[in-house]
């Protein structure tokens, strides 16, 4: 169970979404959290019930739908804070993005070079 469980996490958590096909993914976004939390919850209850392969397939199936960001940030709740899950699965340290590069903090913050 494990190893197949542990491929398909590194799977989802690996996968980008091309541009326009996915909703956005906020962090800071009240909501999006609000989705995100509800989910991990969700995908610990199916674990209880149906084990924790059922529980990744169900984060599949909201990937899937359009929602890998919260898709993605459910996971690793529930990976990190269901006891079965954190005693036999992972998540990546480091996430990788082929994002664009941040702004200099002069442009971020809306701030002109030569004020």
């Amino acid at each position: 169970m494990a190893d197949d469980a542990q491929e398909k996490i590194y799977d989802l958590l690996g996968r980008t979404a091309p541009p326009g096909e996915q909703r956005s993914f906020g962090h800071f976004n009240a909501a999006d959290m609000g989705e995100g939390d509800a989910l991990a919850a969700e995908l610990s209850e199916i674990a209880k019930g149906e084990g924790v392969d059922a529980a990744i397939a169900r984060a599949y199936e909201v990937a899937d739908a359009g929602s890998l960001g919260i898709a993605k940030y459910a996971l690793k709740l529930f990976v990190t804070h269901d006891d079965e899950a954190a005693r036999n699965l992972t998540i990546p340290s480091v996430e990788i993005s082929d994002g664009e590069p941040l702004p200099p903090a002069s442009e971020a913050w809306g701030e002109e070079e030569n004020a």
